[in-house]
């Protein structure tokens, strides 16, 4: 999409092209370090934005020249000042339709005997990892600032219940497609993915509320181009040209303007209400940044390694 919509808009708006680098992450933003980056404008998850913003790597977003900004649902700001928020999904419980005997509706579900052995969890490097951790803390007394609770929860996670930590979408979604996996605390967006390719799974928002999976736009300290920078964001925000974004993503606008404009096929699908942006859950990230490292490493220790024994 952006090759065949945005670039063109662009070349006619700027007279400039963009050149674009899939395999570009904050991780190598973080190595290539200040003053050597490589790219103006990159999307990054929102954990990943306030990773950078820790590094001194992303600039402040001059919110006056994002367009879209005045529609902007409240909650879709960075904390940091650091990113434009691009779109969202929820990561909430994904659950075979053909081996579940129930609906899960509780993210307490998760460590039901129903599904002892087949239950999956992604990776704690990730974003997806933490944000199941702070639940398993605020399930069990605790929250993200409070979190030996939702350790001690995911070990016992892993004692009984856990077939795997997924390292992967792609192991993700083999696990779930094989049957391995009855459980999963996974996307929406990737669960229709499995859905549409007849894999029997269905997508749950737990009562406890979904976490936001946020992309963001930012832009390099090092960008010698901001205005241009700008104007391939507004491009990528624009309610027309999100008609396309979204269906390619699946995931929903953070903006009231394009919610309003999805065909009802993508509104069963996607975040486009106040009531359902209501649900998402939104972490303290430049906090956890902080505590990235003690965590993946006690993970290791504590969830991980119980599922070896």
């Amino acid at each position: 999409v952006l090759e065949e919509v945005i670039l063109p808009q662009f070349k006619e708006l700027t007279g400039q092209e963009f050149i674009l680098d899939p395999s570009y992450s904050s991780t190598k933003m973080i190595a290539e370090g200040s003053g050597n980056t490589s790219v103006d404008v990159a999307i990054m998850g929102d954990s990943e934005v306030a990773d950078l913003a820790a590094f001194d790597l992303v600039t402040d977003i001059d919110f006056s020249k994002i367009v879209m900004d005045e529609y902007f649902y409240d909650i879709a700001h960075d904390a940091t000042g650091k990113g434009v928020f691009f779109n969202w999904g929820r990561y909430g419980i994904c659950y075979r339709t053909d081996l579940c005997e129930t609906v899960p509706t509780s993210w307490a579900d998760l460590w039901d005997d129903e599904y002892a052995g087949h239950v999956a969890i992604n990776r704690m490097s990730s974003t997806a990892g933490k944000q199941l951790l702070t639940m398993a803390a605020q399930l069990n007394g605790g929250d993200q600032y409070n979190i030996d609770p939702g350790f001690e929860a995911l070990g016992d996670l892993a004692e009984n219940n856990l077939f795997a930590v997924g390292e992967s979408t792609a192991m993700m979604n083999q696990m779930i497609t094989s049957g391995d996996v009855m459980i999963a605390a996974w996307w929406d967006g990737r669960t229709y993915e499995l859905k549409n390719s007849g894999v029997p799974v269905d997508y749950v928002t737990p009562e406890e509320g979904a976490f936001a999976c946020i992309n963001e736009w930012v832009i390099s300290k090092d960008c010698q181009c901001p205005n241009l920078a700008y104007a391939f964001i507004n491009l990528c925000l624009d309610p027309e040209n999100q008609m396309s974004i979204i269906p390619a993503t699946g995931y929903g606008p953070c903006d009231t303007v394009s919610g309003e404009m999805l065909p009802d096929e993508l509104k069963e699908r996607v975040i486009d209400t106040p009531e359902e942006v209501e649900t998402l859950i939104i972490l303290d990230w430049p906090y956890i940044s902080t505590q990235n490292a003690t965590w993946i490493e006690r993970a290791d220790k504590e969830i991980v390694a119980k599922i070896q024994q």
